[in-house]
């Protein structure tokens, strides 16, 4: 996010000189790290910037980060309405892969294995592919969500901290 996003355009700017509304034209108009949660990431990144810098004295102490004026349109709410499936749906979905030769009918194959979790446990694609045995935990009934694939590589970390 720094190197990409908020250098590129910052890097000429004293931590100290950083206005809200310039940082808010910047995210309404010419952000192009993508949508709402990304800028709402960026904003964060700045916030944290600016509160380090009150904590190190770099910049005067002020009784508000101007972050704090910043407001993310769209980031507060789900982008898209949560579809939960109700186990006949579930089934008829696996029925309707099964035609559609998406799904074995004998072997499990990984794919299988990949539309039980995500249709059972509810995690990501991205989090079930970067799943590891020692993810599981026999005795606590859990599964720990560690790392992602995602972009052709794996992140040591998921998406959210509500992953």
């Amino acid at each position: 996010m720094v190197r990409v996003h908020i250098k590129p355009k910052w890097e000429n700017t004293r931590l100290a000189d950083i206005r809200a509304l310039d940082v808010k034209g910047w995210l309404d108009k010419d952000f192009k790290g993508g949508g709402a949660a990304s800028k709402k990431r960026a904003k964060g990144v700045i916030s944290r910037m600016l509160d380090l810098a009150m904590l190190w004295k770099l910049t005067p102490i002020i009784e508000r980060n101007p972050m704090q004026l910043v407001k993310v349109k769209g980031s507060t709410k789900q982008q898209k309405p949560l579809i939960i499936l109700t186990m006949e749906q579930f089934i008829a979905l696996v029925r309707e892969l099964r035609q559609l030769g998406l799904v074995k009918q004998v072997l499990p194959m990984p794919h299988d294995l990949i539309i039980f979790l995500v249709g059972n446990l509810g995690p990501r694609v991205s989090e079930v592919v970067a799943f590891k045995w020692s993810d599981i935990d026999e005795a606590e009934s859990t599964i720990t969500i560690q790392r992602v694939f995602t972009h052709s590589r794996l992140k040591p970390y998921p998406k959210t901290d509500k992953s």
